[in-house]
């Protein structure tokens, strides 16, 4: 967020943070571990896997840093260095156990892919009932600010001075729900 990047082990137990541009951050962590593209394996077999907010669009397009207003609420973006998989084949039918071997260590990948095997193989635990509570819908614009960027955009097309304009809100509520359910019910909207 606003230039600082927060690093996490994957237990969570020690941060490092630096500072610079998140894209060229990502890409620099990323060329430490080339990939091996394994014939009839899935296209994804590890790599970052994460988001990047709206207004991240200032990494790319430099002159609209100015133009989009203070601090974000939130993140720039979050990624996770996916070094273990579990792949989902539909059209076939069949799962891929993938575990990338960053550290040089092969056994322990093979113990990775052992226990995730062992788990596969055990029966789904029972789903919770959970109450969903209903929570107020916040937008950061009001309709009439919303309507007033897209009366501004439609001048700037009739000017010339714009071809293509992507104009966008956030709505955001709380919620008890689990984040992989939200995941699962958007998926299927997809």
């Amino acid at each position: 967020r606003d230039g600082e990047i927060e690093i996490k082990d994957e237990h969570g137990s020690r941060t490092t943070h630096v500072e610079g541009a998140p894209t060229r951050f990502l890409q620099t962590e990323m060329d430490r571990f080339p990939a091996v593209r394994v014939p009839n394996a899935p296209r994804f077999t590890g790599g970052l896997v994460g988001y990047l907010g709206y207004e991240s669009v200032r990494f790319f397009e430099p002159t609209l840093s100015g133009k989009m207003g203070g601090a974000s609420p939130t993140t720039d973006g979050i990624y996770m260095l996916a070094d273990t998989i579990v792949a989902f084949e539909h059209a076939r039918r069949s799962i891929f156990l993938i575990a990338n071997v960053l550290d040089g260590d092969i056994n322990a990948a093979n113990r990775k892919l052992d226990a995730i095997e062992a788990r596969i193989q055990q029966p789904l635990p029972p789903a919770p009932k959970v109450e969903i509570k209903p929570s107020e819908i916040k937008s950061n614009l009001t309709q009439e600010k919303f309507e007033d960027m897209v009366l501004a955009a439609k001048d700037h097309i009739v000017a010339g001075d714009n071809f293509q304009v992507v104009l966008s809100q956030r709505f955001t509520r709380e919620t008890n729900v689990e984040s992989f359910d939200v995941y699962r019910a958007v998926r299927r909207l997809n």
